[in-house]
């Protein structure tokens, strides 16, 4: 229910391909755009100093500014703002070029694998070369001299997320390891892998990177197999599990969908009419959704007769403001809360109460196992 903010810089790009013709961006350009960026932020970002202290955000400022002393493209300029609206907390911002100079990556480089992270590790999940160059459940220790921890924490800070969510980064790290790659590094045409096999033997292997084919499907962490499924609606689905009868999986991919509430009610009965005993609530790769289905999802489960939570907001005009880029839902927000009928004012601004009361009839009182990652 966050307010989208899409914050824009123009980048003066002339590119035909990855390995095009640009613009350098001049010292100048890039602190007079950095020093407009953190003064119009302040003054209209509702969360600006919610998860950065305004002595933090001004030193990630500081920090950031002897880095652009030279030229640079908009596209690594662009990886110093990002560096900096990542500390904001808020995962709706976007760091954009302008719609008439954007890249295309259809025809983009790409990394020849899928990745899972495991404890500020990096491992292959699936080598897609043809050769056999790589292997599943090989560590990476590092790329073109890059160690794979640094990778994580210097791509991590280019990503958005809500508050000090990391779950989210890992999640698109693992998703799009070769998007993020190429905005901090560039486009390589040859790549030099250190690996740690699942022998305990390094070894360093050279792959010529290929071009991103434009069917490329990216690994799915979590496919549900079809034959499990029982009840299925969108972004929710009750599997039978391999264990016995009376363990049943919920898998939600994501708080948002069509009659979600009707599959929920129907995924409820079933449980209380077969008697389930366990349940897993699957939320890997879950990115989140509408929050009024997930607490309608927690009146089966919460003992508590009544549950809620509260939206705190610091009433600002920033909808009003001409530059602030949002669509109708958005703009009409702060209107919609105001109709809320629980509301008070506190030290954290005006609050929202939204309570709920627990579902009695198919509630579920067994046990309960949450998967995440």
């Amino acid at each position: 229910m966050k307010e989208k903010i899409i914050l824009s810089i123009i980048y003066c790009l002339s590119i035909t391909a990855v390995f095009g013709q640009v613009r350098y961006l001049t010292p100048l350009e890039m602190k007079e755009d950095l020093a407009y960026m953190d003064k119009y932020l302040r003054r209209w970002h509702p969360t600006y100093f919610d998860y950065s202290a305004k002595a933090d955000m001004d030193k990630q400022y500081q920090n950031i500014v002897p880095s652009l002393d030279t030229a640079l493209t908009p596209y690594q300029f662009r990886v110093k703002v990002k560096q900096i609206a990542s500390k904001i907390g808020c995962g709706h911002i976007r760091v954009e070029s302008s719609p008439k100079n954007k890249v295309t990556i259809d025809s983009a480089l790409f990394l020849p694998f899928d990745i899972y992270l495991v404890e500020n590790k990096m491992f292959i999940r699936k080598y897609l070369g043809k050769d056999s160059l790589l292997s599943a459940g090989e560590e990476i220790l590092s790329i073109n001299q890059v160690s794979a921890a640094k990778l994580i924490d210097t791509l991590s800070q280019i990503i958005m997320s809500d508050a000090f969510n990391t779950s989210h980064k890992t999640y698109l790290l693992e998703k799009m390891l070769f998007g993020y790659y190429y905005q901090v590094f560039g486009p390589k045409a040859q790549i030099d892998i250190e690996v740690l096999s699942i022998q305990q033997k390094n070894r360093t292997v050279s792959i010529k990177v290929p071009l991103r084919s434009v069917t490329y499907d990216p690994y799915l962490r979590n496919p549900i197999d079809s034959t499990q499924i029982l009840i299925k609606g969108d972004g929710i689905a009750l599997l039978k599990s391999n264990m016995d009868t009376t363990t049943f999986i919920i898998d939600i991919n994501s708080f948002s969908g069509k009659r979600q509430r009707k599959t929920c009610r129907q995924i409820f009965k079933y449980l209380q009419k077969n008697k389930a005993e366990n349940v897993v609530v699957d939320l890997r790769d879950n990115g989140g959704g509408n929050v009024l289905f997930g607490h309608y999802f927690l009146k089966y489960l919460v003992k508590d007769p009544f549950f809620g939570f509260n939206i705190s907001r610091m009433p600002r005009p920033a909808l009003l403001h001409p530059k602030f880029k949002a669509g109708f839902f958005e703009r009409i927000t702060p209107i919609l809360l105001t109709l809320n009928p629980i509301q008070y004012p506190s030290k954290h601004g005006w609050n929202h109460y939204f309570p709920f009361i627990r579902k009695y009839k198919n509630h579920y009182d067994n046990k309960l196992f949450v998967i995440t990652n």
